[in-house]
């Protein structure tokens, strides 16, 4: 049983540009920057492969990478991803993270419906590659976000006697003078996390204020893999239920922290 695991690093801040692949001009490349799940980046151009490249702006440390709300299917067409130092037409040494030389694509599989999660050794570098390969004619490659970082896993999982999960349906209810009332229904189902970490030390104190830090509090949405994660089908994507994120002080450098989580729709 694994821990839960934030994978909360994407291209926000990445310059992006494209290569034999185009983008349409209602879905251009800057939608894969958004975190919307909702926003989509479209090839201009069926049935056509080539890559998307991502500057990072500095050398990164990344160990996954999520395509978010994808539309491959095919078990027979996959994606690659490869990194290098520099950034010039020429790309070299090129380096592969998923898929190789070729490239030679790692295919779809069944559990990578809706999120495509791979993980890899970890590789520093500023420049990646992404390959996503043809879908056949008249299919258009389609991703809403990119996440490329290095994972954060809870180096402890959280207590179980504390844990919640709820589910809300986001109902409004209104009652007039006379005692009537009206209901509203806003959203769907939505699901609500709430993790307590107990008896955490310095560091994994350190590491959950880094992640906090990271994503802004409650600005930034991100994917996270609870403990019963083993594919894309099981990323959940959140964000904070607010800005603040607390530390109880137990006792010199022990800490409880409550952590709550809303799934982002």
């Amino acid at each position: 049983m694994a821990n839960v695991t934030f994978y909360h690093q994407s291209i926000d801040n990445a310059t992006l540009s494209i290569n034999t692949l185009t983008s349409d001009a209602s879905y251009p490349l800057t939608n894969l920057q958004d975190r919307s799940k909702n926003v989509y980046w479209k090839a201009g151009n069926a049935n056509t492969s080539g890559y998307i490249q991502i500057d990072l702006g500095s050398a990164r440390a990344c160990d996954y990478l999520i395509l978010g709300s994808h539309n491959y299917t095919n078990t027979g067409v996959g994606i690659a991803l490869s990194s290098c130092t520099d950034g010039d037409g020429l790309f070299t040494p090129e380096a592969w993270a998923i898929g190789s030389a070729g490239p030679t694509y790692h295919n779809y599989v069944s559990g990578n419906v809706t999120n495509w999660i791979e993980t890899f050794s970890s590789v520093t570098k500023r420049y990646w590659r992404l390959y996503p390969e043809a879908m056949g004619a008249a299919t258009y490659q389609q991703i809403a976000t990119i996440f490329l970082g290095t994972k954060f896993e809870h180096s402890v999982n959280w207590s179980y006697g504390s844990g919640r999960l709820e589910y809300q349906w986001g109902v409004q209810v209104g009652e007039t003078t006379g005692g009537i009332r009206r209901r509203q229904k806003n959203h769907d189902e939505r699901k609500i996390w709430q993790y307590t970490f107990e008896w955490i030390d310095e560091t994994h104190h350190d590491n959950i204020l880094s992640w906090a830090q990271s994503v802004y509090g409650n600005w930034y949405p991100f994917f996270m893999g609870d403990e019963y994660f083993a594919s894309g089908t099981d990323l959940c994507y959140v964000a904070l239920a607010n800005s603040a994120i607390n530390f109880s002080h137990i006792k010199y450098q022990l800490y409880h922290n409550p952590i709550r989580l809303e799934e982002e729709l």
